[in-house]
């Protein structure tokens, strides 16, 4: 039995991983699925932020091929896979996976900045060494 889905770039994620995010990001864990989140994990580092809900993630094998991933009430991508399989049928292509990883973790690291931000003003009055960090 396989630990583990797909190896892209060399990098294997653990399948108890990639369940675990596709449960977070609300998907139903199917094989397909569980493939796409993997490989969405593999590229998180190729995703930018252009501006609002656009963002430029690039491709897994091309290195001079992105696309263009819009957050906002339906998720789209302007690669094949999300024109052939995901578009309207509630799949997400691993580029749209891997803008929702990357839109998370920029989150995480604002409110981390924002509870350091707090622990540096107020612990010292109320006495606490440290918040709590996620």
């Amino acid at each position: 039995m396989k630990s583990s889905v797909g190896q892209e770039k060399n990098k294997l994620v653990p399948l108890t991983e990639v369940k675990e995010t596709a449960l977070s990001l609300g998907l139903k864990p199917s094989s397909a699925t569980l493939r796409r989140v993997a490989r969405g994990l593999s590229i998180i580092e190729n995703v930018e932020h252009i501006e609002n809900n656009t963002f430029r993630v690039g491709s897994q094998r091309n290195p001079t091929q992105f696309y263009r991933v819009s957050l906002g009430s339906m998720p789209s991508c302007t690669c094949q896979d999300w024109h052939k399989r995901a578009k309207g049928n509630g799949f997400l292509c691993k580029h749209v996976i891997a803008t929702l990883l990357f839109e998370q973790q920029e989150k995480l690291e604002q409110l981390n900045a924002q509870a350091e931000l707090l622990e540096q003003q107020f612990g010292p009055y109320l006495g606490w060494n440290n918040f709590i960090k996620w």
